[in-house]
């Protein structure tokens, strides 16, 4: 586990990967200040193997946003 302040974030979207010919999105991509990036793939559910669908990606997507913009108030 480590800490990742918001201040080294300099873009949160979505990470996409090709699937049977279709490019789905299926991870949250973070741009690091420091040029690096972070992909994180949420899960439905703690402790499930299942990766959240494009709707709870969306929800997390508009989460994450509204309290970024939250702290830079």
């Amino acid at each position: 586990m480590f800490d990742l302040p918001w201040a080294d974030h300099r873009r949160i979207d979505v990470a996409t990967k090709d699937s049977r010919g279709m490019r789905i999105d299926y991870a949250l991509w973070f741009d690091l200040a420091d040029g690096g990036t972070l992909v994180l793939s949420p899960r439905t559910t703690l402790g499930r193997p299942f990766e959240a669908g494009q709707t709870k990606l969306d929800i997390l997507m508009r989460v994450l946003r509204s309290l970024r913009r939250e702290l830079e108030r």
